[in-house]
């Protein structure tokens, strides 16, 4: 009698093992299938890495004359006056300034600076205008939104972006703005902001 309750208990240790391997197994293969499903509609909201035949190249000499060089991380938001996105994307920033952060308004006309201005509010005066795309031409950039990445200045990385968590995501790892600015008095500022009028 022993011996049958021994075997049955197996038994039923062996089903439950199995039972659980191929639940296991479908649920992974239904993540799969979610992962393609999303790249299929393109719900995979990740900034896409781009070419960048500026890279390797200094913030100064294409044109960004703002002190990345002092900085160990720092990006720059390119957003255009004629871009849906990038206006929904400056609008997102209209608080202040991300730490280590500057925006690249590619501009046509003065009405459209304006707006982009408006739209940036408190991030207008870390702006450079970049007329007639000369920086972005510099860095062979032809894709607004889009983020350039430096470290000390050089140019290290490129993506294009297509929403506001994307460039959230892409926001250099140090202190916010803010706590920079509140210990100035005891510490040399690592931003220093360009005249919107570049």
């Amino acid at each position: 009698m022993t011996n049958i309750l021994i075997a049955t208990a197996l038994a039923a240790g062996c089903i439950l093992a199995l039972l659980v391997t191929l639940c296991c197994g479908a649920l992974l293969e239904v993540f799969r299938q979610l992962a393609s499903v999303r790249t299929i509609l393109k719900l995979d909201d990740r900034a896409m890495p781009l070419d960048l035949a500026g890279q390797g190249k200094s913030a100064a000499v294409v044109g960004i004359e703002v002190g990345l060089e002092r900085l160990p991380e720092s990006i720059c938001v390119f957003l255009s006056s004629r871009c849906s996105t990038c206006r929904t994307i400056a609008a997102a920033f209209k608080g202040g300034p991300p730490a280590n952060t500057w925006f690249i308004l590619e501009v046509d006309n003065e009405s459209g600076r304006n707006t982009m201005l408006g739209l940036l509010g408190a991030s207008a005066d870390r702006t450079v205008l970049d007329h007639n795309s000369v920086i972005a031409g510099a860095l062979g950039l032809d894709v607004t939104p889009s983020i350039v990445s430096f470290d000390y200045g050089v140019v290290s990385r490129a993506y294009g972006v297509s929403s506001v968590k994307q460039v959230i995501d892409l926001l250099p790892s140090a202190l916010p703005a803010r706590t920079i600015m509140l210990h100035s008095s005891t510490m040399p500022n690592p931003d220093p902001t360009p005249s919107p009028s570049a």
